[in-house]
């Protein structure tokens, strides 16, 4: 069964009270008629039927039942009340009809007003007609069932109304024909205009009532079956009733005789019955699609609801500003509260100080349609304290202005890959930093060479004004400098005498062999190795090796490297060649600014602050003690 929308409900709870209201003033002005004595009160037309003046108080306690038992939710008072005031206008009526029945008077026809002898339709004075006493029996009956608890009661209410309002159309079909047995029995009183429409009110208002109960559920739901109810019922009453008045009309003004009247009836009925099911063909169509929109709406919500609540990842739904408007299982996991926590909080509150600046930079961009999705590593902070590192994509929700509504986050925990990675990293930095060491040890007793370049760079760099997380990557990678040395043989490395062209160019290759070794890391730290392997004996006017690169051609930590290298080279002793002194090597290298060194990285070396005896050398005073890339 289909269900009842909150619209249709409200509109439908309004009739009720103005049935109430109707049936009441209707009552209250014949009982004043009675009382003044005019016949048109009483009665709505002139020489017609007057409404008696018990029909008048059995309609004024019909209503305020009406009024008392129709809100959804009805006190124990209310509902005795009302159903005491039903059963009072249905008492009335069986009364009324055991009169008539019995052929007795009970003297409840006049308590209130007398009636003149000779009233219109009246056969007994003050009694209201048989067919308006059943149906106050009937009415109370359907009263009754109003607040129904199982659905046969509903049942009940619908079909005691509708004998209701079937006796009342009959007889106001008789009015509107002039057969007077559809409205009067026998010789009996008749039934009065204004009592038939007064039925008729409460029935329809009795029936809005309760418009989610029973068979009324249908007639007001939104599938197909309303749908056809609402067109089709109102055609099936209207059109027979409207189109038999006339052909009766025509019929006694004499415009046809009786089969010609049949057969226009015939035509006009099918005339109006074309366009009606047209009517109804749209309007199954119409509510057809609509239900079809709704169920792939339903879907589309249902999937969307399954989509983000259980993603392996994290989901988050905020506002332009970040306020977190909905949030998902995994991303609740992710730092550590629950959906309830984090609703109505900004989602920069939870976000790692250190990037939050980054995060509303590139939001902003977001915002000012520079991108519609942007992908960036960041922290979060756990509940419990810890960071935690997540890979984020965030994308603009469009509203129906075509500006940014709504941002929706998808974040994955990345903390167990970096913490990975960081291992990976530091198992072949330090697999390569003994290869380092063990090409050092073959021609430096000591192993210090490649600590002490790398501090030197290191100082170097920072007086250059180098980023700090560059200075720090130098100091890690500079010691990699040559570890292609590991494939110089002996004979050559250790050589003490003046290499020959031939063991030269092999010395010359451990450039090559080292940058090969490093080539392919992942991490910024061997990329930058590999730079220095390959570049630091490059000389600033093209005359080095490998490849002959020149000035700023060769790249900025080769260079540095090179002044690095060559200075803690002249300072130290190797086995086939004496230390100089600082001042000596100092001396030498202003002599080669420009031809080997670069100028500016030169002078910043220079700027440092060195002892004069190399056994007195210790970490330039300027060089930063970051021991790890950040």
């Amino acid at each position: 069964m289909g269900r009842m929308t909150p619209a249709r409900l409200t509109r439908l709870a309004d009739p009720t009270m103005v049935a109430v209201i109707v049936v009441g003033v209707m009552a209250g002005t014949v009982l004043l008629g009675w009382a003044l004595g005019a016949d048109v009160l009483r009665s709505g037309w002139p020489r017609t039927v007057a409404v008696k003046p018990n029909t008048a108080i059995a309609f004024l306690w019909s209503a305020l039942a009406l009024a008392l038992l129709s809100p959804p939710s009805v006190s124990r008072r209310h509902r005795r009340a009302g159903r005491s005031l039903a059963a009072a206008a249905g008492t009335l009526g069986a009364l009324s009809l055991a009169e008539y029945i019995g052929g007795i008077d009970l003297g409840v026809d006049q308590l209130l007003f007398s009636e003149t002898p000779g009233a219109v339709g009246t056969s007994n004075l003050g009694r209201m007609a048989p067919n308006t006493a059943l149906n106050f029996m009937l009415l109370a009956g359907a009263l009754f069932c109003l607040h129904p608890r199982r659905d046969w009661q509903s049942w009940a209410m619908v079909a005691l109304g509708l004998l209701v309002a079937v006796l009342a159309a009959v007889a106001l079909i008789g009015y509107l024909s002039g057969v007077t047995s559809l409205y009067a029995v026998s010789n009996v009183t008749q039934m009065a205009i204004p009592t038939a429409i007064a039925f008729l009110v409460l029935v329809a208002g009795m029936c809005c009532a309760r418009p989610e109960r029973g068979p009324l559920r249908l007639v007001n739901s939104d599938t197909a079956g309303g749908t056809v109810i609402r067109v089709v019922f109102p055609a099936t009453v209207a059109l027979p009733l409207l189109l038999g008045v006339l052909r009766l009309i025509g019929h006694n003004a004499r415009l046809y005789d009786a089969d010609t009247g049949t057969w226009l009836m015939v035509l006009a009925m099918m005339f109006l019955l074309v366009p009606l099911t047209w009517v109804l063909a749209a309007s199954l169509d119409r509510s057809e699609c609509a239900l079809r929109r709704s169920r792939v709406m339903r879907q589309e919500a249902q999937r969307e609801r399954v989509a983000f609540e259980e993603a392996p990842i994290g989901s988050v739904l905020t506002t332009p500003d970040g306020t977190i408007q909905r949030v998902n299982g995994a991303m609740c996991e992710i730092i550590g509260y629950r959906a309830d926590e984090l609703l109505g909080h900004c989602i920069y509150d939870f976000t790692h100080g250190e990037d939050q600046q980054l995060t509303r930079a590139t939001v902003r961009g977001l915002l000012d349609g520079e991108v519609g999705t942007f992908r960036i590593d960041k922290r979060y902070r756990h509940r419990d304290g810890h960071v935690v590192d997540a890979h984020v994509a965030i994308t603009a929700i469009l509203d129906e202005d075509g500006r940014v509504g709504q941002l929706f986050g998808q974040v994955q925990d990345i903390s167990d890959a970096r913490r990975a990675a960081d291992d990976l990293q530091h198992a072949q930095l330090e697999t390569l930093a003994r290869l380092g060491a063990a090409a050092e040890f073959r021609d430096d007793d000591t192993g210090q060479h490649t600590r002490r370049v790398g501090d030197l760079s290191a100082a170097i760099a920072e007086r250059l004004g180098l980023p700090a997380a560059t200075v720090a990557l130098l100091r890690m990678a500079a010691p990699l400098h040559d570890v292609g040395k590991i494939a110089i043989p002996d004979a050559v490395l250790l050589k003490p005498g003046r290499l020959t062209s031939d063991e030269l160019n092999q010395m010359k290759a451990h450039t090559t062999v080292g940058a090969r070794m490093l080539s392919g890391g992942a991490f910024p730290l061997l990329e930058m190795a590999e730079q220095i392997a390959l570049t630091h004996h490059e000389r600033w006017d093209g005359s080095g090796y490998p490849a002959g690169l020149s000035g700023e051609g060769i790249p900025l930590v080769g260079r540095i490297v090179a002044v690095a290298d060559v200075f803690d080279a002249l300072t130290h002793a190797r086995p086939y060649k004496n230390a100089w002194t600082a001042s000596k090597a100092i001396a030498e290298m202003r002599r080669q600014s420009g031809r080997q060194f670069d100028p500016t990285v030169l002078a910043a070396f220079l700027e440092l602050r060195y002892p004069t005896t190399p056994t007195d050398a210790r970490r330039p005073r300027h060089a930063p003690l970051v021991t790890s890339a950040a």
